[in-house]
């Protein structure tokens, strides 16, 4: 039974807590979906703040809203009580070292799992927890590069391209979310917690599978179409056509084919045809969009049913007539956010009481008083330089 008003925000992993041990990209997106979801998130970062906070650009507000922080020198002998307190705690542990590390800072799945056997372990890491490659350093272009994703061009006139959006980083946190609530689903039938090896690589490996095949070598161009890219327009804009079905290329044609009647040549006819004659087609298409401006072009196709969009900047996506009727991004800090993109009963939405990134360490002090330290042993700590608030 649905027990939340309507309007409010759909927290189903409320009684889930989170143990962070990530850094950057990958495993805070990860937690920040959960903590988006409900879940209760400590962020365990270092002397000083995790490195994504020195990150330009603000991602680290945007991947750590409505989390706690709490800094621990987790190479300290003393640590290791706080860590007890909090591996008894949590339901969920990620972490996004490098393979080995975790296990020599006493943070490990056999270390953590030995306080609390039903605790779902996540290692997120560049090429996975075994294998030749497991120690190789790498970003997501690595991984890209590794996996054949950037093997493959993304326009039929041009070489391959890096994507703008780190596509692994998604991907691989992503893919661990669902690992996570697929473990903590196995958890509910068994009680029973599970280690789960999560690589941002084989991430990336698992996207460039879906466009094409690993036992044979495909043509650089099989996931293309000539009537799907990127055309600029005479004021220098960008538009996006996504002609891939037979009946869109037939409401194209009837909205351009004055403009440029050999579009209606038979060797256009079917998708088959497009492909062979791709080069001439897309050449033809590319000269056409020249001849008016964006906005030109968006009255033509306006109402036309073909689908046509312009390139907006990030800002401009932000400030639709669509995006403002979905509510779809939240305020958090000052800031504009978009939290997990799901809506539930017609009008619930993760993340509607999203709290800003906190500060290194600004809820150290409470959460260990929280879990049972006393006074004395909280000044004995921050003396010793094991904490930090």
């Amino acid at each position: 039974m649905n027990t939340e008003s309507p309007g409010s925000s759909w927290t189903p992993l409320k009684d889930i807590h989170v143990l962070d041990f990530s850094a950057q990209l990958p495993g805070p997106m990860a937690t920040s979906i959960l903590a988006d979801l409900g879940a209760t998130i400590i962020k365990v970062e270092p002397p000083g703040g995790e490195f994504g906070r020195r990150l330009p650009g603000g991602m680290f507000d945007r991947m750590n809203r409505s989390k706690r922080s709490i800094v621990v020198d987790m190479k300290a002998p003393a640590a290791r009580k706080i860590i007890a307190k909090l591996a008894a705690w949590a339901d969920v542990v990620i972490e996004t070292f490098r393979p080995g590390v975790v296990d020599r800072l006493g943070i490990g799945p056999q270390a953590l799992r030995s306080i609390n056997p039903k605790i779902v372990y996540c290692s997120l890491s560049g090429f996975g927890q075994t294998g030749p490659w497991r120690d190789m350093p790498g970003h997501d272009v690595s991984y890209l590069a590794a996996s054949g994703a950037l093997g493959l061009p993304g326009e039929w006139d041009q070489p391959p391209h890096r994507s703008s959006l780190p596509i692994g980083d998604i991907a691989g946190g992503s893919f661990s979310v669902s690992a996570i609530l697929a473990a903590l689903t196995e958890r509910g039938r068994t009680g029973a917690g599970c280690y789960i090896d999560m690589s941002l690589f084989e991430s990336a490996l698992y996207c460039t599978g879906i466009r094409t095949a690993f036992n044979e070598e495909n043509g650089p161009r099989d996931h293309l179409l000539p009537t799907q890219g990127l055309f600029e327009t005479s004021d220098g804009f960008i538009l996006v056509i996504a002609i891939v079905e037979q009946h869109f290329w037939q409401q194209f044609l009837a909205v351009v084919g004055d403009l440029d009647p050999e579009l209606r040549a038979r060797q256009f006819d079917t998708p088959a045809d497009r492909f062979q004659a791709g080069d001439m087609l897309y050449d033809r298409l590319r000269r056409l969009f020249k001849t008016r401006t964006a906005a030109d072009w968006e009255k033509v196709f306006h109402g036309s049913g073909v689908p046509v969009e312009r390139c907006l900047s990030p800002l401009e996506a932000g400030q639709t007539e669509h995006i403002e009727s979905r509510g779809v991004l939240i305020g958090s800090n000052g800031r504009k956010y978009c939290p997990f993109p799901v809506t539930v009963d017609g009008d619930r939405k993760p993340g509607r009481s999203a709290t800003p990134a906190p500060e290194a360490g600004q809820d150290t002090l409470a959460i260990l008083k929280e879990f049972g330290f006393q006074q004395g042993e909280l000044e004995a700590f921050a003396e010793s330089g094991v904490i930090a608030a």
